[in-house]
């Protein structure tokens, strides 16, 4: 399991780090090129704002079709 965070307008960002280091589920940071998010203890993905399927529906497609 994994925590994904679209951080592009997520407000607990820090609180849903600190809950899942509890735990020890990973957390996987996506955001937008004009908002290149990154906190110790997550993996972030930035995604081309300009491409069409940014964001939520381009983690879909990178998860759902490997």
């Amino acid at each position: 399991m994994n925590i994904l965070i679209d951080a592009d307008g997520c407000p607990v960002v820090d609180l849903t780090l600190q809950i899942a280091k509890r735990f020890c589920v990973p957390v996987i940071i996506l955001c937008d090129t004009s908002h290149q998010i990154e906190r110790e203890g997550a993996q972030t993905l930035v995604f081309d704002i300009n491409e069409a399927g940014s964001g939520m529906a381009g983690a879909q497609h990178l998860f759902y079709h490997r």
